[in-house]
């Protein structure tokens, strides 16, 4: 009787540890990255997203990006960018600012992004596109896209344009945070 007393007390001896870092490794994980992006005004300019032309007609977007994790583990956004659509074809992708004269964009001129473990972030961000990168298409929707930490793209829908975008101007914009 005593052996298989010592015998049950060897094998719980030996699965505590396993299932500590079982339950570790699960409470780790639990949780979810959210990001979310709100249009703004831009720092240089003062502007909100706009048409303007300089040798051309450019669309400038400044936004925020703020990212909250509540996993116990840092999580990997990269390449953060915003795709120009038209009828659901991709016809453009935007120029990802890394600086101006006063400021600096992204994660220090970077939009790849480690997000720390049980945080909020929040970073500015600034996009581009000449009308000729768009193919001679019009834009009717834009999305934003990012790769995660298994090389998985994500994308998602930020804006329908319902009127030629390319005239000089403020854009319509969305007012408020967009969940990705």
């Amino acid at each position: 009787m005593e052996a298989y007393l010592g015998l049950i007390g060897v094998v719980i001896g030996a699965t505590l540890p396993f299932l500590f870092r079982v339950v570790e490794r699960y409470l780790q994980i639990a949780g979810k990255l959210c990001i979310n992006v709100k249009f703004v005004a831009s720092k240089d300019t003062e502007e909100y997203p706009e048409v303007i032309n300089c040798d051309g007609l450019v669309m400038n977007l400044p936004m925020w990006v703020e990212f909250t994790n509540s996993r116990g583990i840092a999580e990997i956004v990269r390449n953060l960018n915003i795709y120009a659509y038209y009828n659901a074809r991709r016809v453009a992708e935007f120029v990802q600012i890394q600086k101006s004269n006063k400021y600096v964009y992204g994660n220090r001129e970077l939009y790849s992004f480690v997000v720390p473990e049980k945080s909020v972030t929040k970073y500015d961000l600034m996009y581009m596109l000449r009308k000729e990168e768009c193919e001679g298409e019009e834009i009717d929707e834009l999305r934003i896209g990012y790769y995660d930490e298994n090389n998985k793209f994500h994308e998602k829908k930020i804006l329908n344009i319902k009127k030629h975008v390319w005239n000089i101007g403020k854009i319509e914009i969305k007012k408020g945070w967009i969940t990705i």
